[in-house]
C-alpha cells in the first residue's frame, strides 16, 4: 500500500478530495469533508506572474495577492475552520509522498530519481479571511497549521 493510500483510506471515511487547476495565484480544491462539501481557494506564488499587469499599486498587489500565498479560503473571503484546512494539508503531503514514491519506484519509466530531483513538498496551509482595506488576515500560525494536521 503506497503512503498515499495509507494516508487516504482513513481520511476516505470523512472525504475526497478534487483539486482543479490553478490560475491567477488561486488553485481551487473542492472536496467532501464531515458531510458537507467545500470548495476552498488556495493561494499560490502563481500570483507573482500577474504583478506586471495588475492595475492597482505595488501596496495593493501586496496587500490583495502576496499575502495570500499559502492561505486557504472560500470563496466568500472567509476562513475555513482550522480541521478543514488540517484536512486539506494532510491530502496535500500524502498526495506529494505518493507521487514521489511512484516516480522514483519506476526508474525503467521515470529515470533514476531521488527526492531532491522533485518538487518540494507543497507548503503548509493556513486558513486565512479577507479584511477591506487591510488585506488577508492568517487565522492560524504556520506551526499551528502544522500541529493540527499532525505533520
Amino acid at each position: 500500500m503506497s503512503a498515499f493510500q495509507q494516508i487516504i483510506n482513513p481520511l476516505s471515511a470523512f472525504g475526497n478530495v478534487y483539486s482543479g487547476a490553478d490560475y491567477f495565484g488561486l488553485q481551487m480544491v473542492k472536496f467532501w469533508f464531515n458531510n458537507r462539501l467545500h470548495q476552498v481557494l488556495v493561494g499560490t506564488e502563481n500570483c507573482e506572474k500577474l504583478r506586471e499587469t495588475y492595475n492597482g499599486s505595488a501596496e495593493d498587489f501586496e496587500r490583495d495577492c502576496v499575502t495570500r500565498i499559502g492561505t486557504a479560503s472560500y470563496e466568500d473571503q472567509s476562513a475555513p475552520a482550522g480541521e478543514v484546512v488540517a484536512f486539506l494539508n494532510q491530502w496535500r503531503q500524502a498526495s506529494h509522498r505518493d507521487r514521489v514514491a511512484r516516480l522514483t519506484s519506476q526508474p525503467e519509466r521515470y529515470g533514476f530519481l531521488t527526492e531532491e530531483d522533485l518538487e518540494p513538498a507543497p507548503p503548509v496551509l493556513v486558513p486565512a479571511f479577507y479584511v477591506q482595506g487591510s488585506g488577508w488576515v492568517k487565522a492560524q500560525d504556520i506551526e499551528g497549521a502544522r500541529l493540527m494536521a499532525g505533520l
